[in-house]
Formats: structure tokens, C-alpha cells, sequence
């Protein structure tokens, strides 16, 4: 994800990123995922931030087989029921635009991509 909408995300939320390191804006492992799933996050956090438990620590988010994954530190069952709702949302947004998507295999890699971005996907990998 760009720098610019990390930065949203950790200043929206800090308490929630505590594991954030301010000298160069990255969690424990960053948050490795493209652009499109930033309004997934957005809404994620805004969850998981009214739960008021002030103990959550994300420690990181990312992509694989073309879901999200969440890295995180002391989850109850609520906060777990949360990422699970946006773990089944990733599968269906786009993560390089944020239009509806699905999940997409491409020369071993599955990727959740739109019609239109999976052929330009599809030109980075072929080329």
C-alpha cells in the first residue's frame, strides 16, 4: 500500500497501530497490500476501534492467495469476528482499485482483481 494511505490509516487510528513505527511508517511488517483494500481497512478499524478494547495491537496486514491477513494481538471473539466479516469482504474487492472483484488465478498467483484489472495484471506477468 502507498505511504500516504498508511499514514491515513495509522493517524485514524493509533491506538489500534501502536506496533507502528513512526520513523518510517511501517507496522512490524507493514501493511503489504495494494491500494484498492484501503477503504476495506478503513472500515475494518473503524470496527474494531468502537469495540473499545484498548488492548488490540495489529502487528500486520496483508495479501496472500488473494484474501486478506491480519496479524494481531490480544482478540476475543469479538474483535475475531470482525477481521473474519472483512477477511470474506477482501475476496470480493478489487485490491488494486477497490471495484468488485474476485479471486483470480493468473500463472500461479491468485489475486482478487475486476475484469479490468486483471488484464493489466495479466501484461505485467505475460511481459
Amino acid at each position: 500500500m502507498d505511504m500516504d494511505y498508511e499514514r491515513k490509516l495509522v493517524l485514524k487510528y493509533p491506538e489500534l497501530c501502536k506496533g507502528y513505527n513512526n520513523k518510517n511508517f511501517e507496522l512490524y511488517y507493514g501493511f503489504e497490500c495494494s491500494n484498492g483494500w484501503f477503504m476495506l481497512l478503513n472500515d475494518m478499524l473503524l470496527e474494531l476501534n468502537n469495540t473499545n478494547n484498548k488492548n488490540i495491537e495489529i502487528l500486520s496486514i496483508k495479501e496472500k492467495g488473494g484474501k486478506l491477513v491480519i496479524n494481531i494481538n490480544n482478540e476475543n471473539e469479538i474483535v475475531k469476528d470482525i477481521i473474519n466479516k472483512y477477511i470474506l469482504k477482501s475476496i470480493t474487492v478489487c485490491e488494486y482499485c477497490g471495484k468488485n472483484g474476485n479471486i483470480r488465478k493468473i500463472r500461479g498467483y491468485q489475486k482478487t482483481l475486476c475484469s479490468n484489472c486483471m488484464k493489466i495484471f495479466e501484461r505485467k506477468i505475460f511481459n
